[in-house]
């Protein structure tokens, strides 16, 4: 569990090469080996440790947008896999839903 701003780094540690792990958020691709992907690119980063062999994933000013399943991978996605689940807390600062009128007689 993060909170909303809070900075938040997931690890993922591999006997390969770490350009030969990939992670994804859902089913959308975040790091393919080399390089941050769009839209991740502007607030995760990854940090190498090749002696290790840990490549973790940084995410700074956490958003409620960046909640969900995250997963690495190895062997450049496809030898083993693991996965964690990112939990945001936080006060939303707006509702986006309709709000009916209620009639007071």
């Amino acid at each position: 569990m993060v909170l909303i701003n809070d900075s938040t780094y997931m690890n993922c540690s591999t006997s390969l090469e770490a350009t030969d792990v990939q992670w994804f958020h859902g089913k959308n691709y975040v790091y393919a080996g080399r390089a941050i992907l769009e839209p991740y690119d502007e607030r995760f980063s990854v940090e190498i440790n090749a002696s290790s062999g840990a490549c973790n994933l940084i995410i700074r000013s956490v958003q409620p947008s960046d909640a969900g399943l995250y997963e690495c991978a190895d062997d450049e996605g496809s030898g083993d896999r693991r996965s964690i689940q990112l939990i945001v807390l936080g006060i939303f600062r707006y509702c986006n839903f309709p709000i009916s009128k209620v009639n007071v007689k």
